[in-house]
């Protein structure tokens, strides 16, 4: 949570920028966690617990209507790991990305199911985009981005307003905003993409 977007500073970007990426490919720059001294497996343990919790607790959508997450049998995984009674959770890859853009770095949007071949859920806090590949069925290349099981566990950098318009907009036409997101949408959001 201390490496997260606080307002004009984001310590975690802040720390990515100063470090060489490992690969660059159109507008994401990837880094090893290790190499730039950011702990991955926080990063991982952290958004497994928020998976976690979004499939042993309904939670109120931004919506009204109340909704829980169907992972099956990997919940108990999840459990065991985040008690440390397992090692990380077989057939689960975690990506994470630290948004480069202002909205998405005063922004969070809800747990949700992404449409791809494979289940994928994501969501964004404060700067921070999580996605969560689940199944046996995930391509390698995907499994290579995990924070956590792959060898170099790598981190990127990418500017997501393109990826975060939809759901910001369904956002933004139900809640109740705080001026710095409604500022920003208007600013980044309304007239890109």
């Amino acid at each position: 949570m201390k490496k997260m977007c606080k307002g004009e500073y984001f310590p975690l970007l802040e720390r990515l920028k100063l470090a060489v990426p490992i690969q660059q490919q159109e507008d994401r720059l990837a880094f090893s966690g290790p190499a730039v001294g950011v702990p991955t497996d926080k990063l991982a343990y952290f958004a497994i617990s928020m998976l976690w919790r979004s499939v042993a607790y309904p939670w109120k959508a931004h919506d009204g209507t109340q909704k829980t997450t169907d992972i099956g049998p990997l919940q108990e995984e999840c459990r065991k790991y985040l008690m440390g009674q397992i090692k990380f959770p077989g057939d689960l890859y975690v990506l994470a990305v630290i948004c480069s853009d202002p909205l998405s770095q005063h922004s969070a949007h809800e747990l949700a199911e992404m449409e791809a071949p494979f289940t994928v859920y994501s969501f964004l806090m404060c700067g921070l985009f999580f996605a969560l590949l689940i199944g046996k069925d995930v391509p390698q290349e995907e499994r290579d981005r995990c924070c956590f099981t792959s060898a170099l566990q790598p981190i990127f950098i990418e500017n997501r307003i393109g990826q975060n318009m939809n759901a910001f907009k369904v956002i933004y036409k139900t809640a109740r905003l705080t001026k710095n997101i409604r500022d920003d949408f208007v600013r980044y959001g309304s007239g890109s993409n």
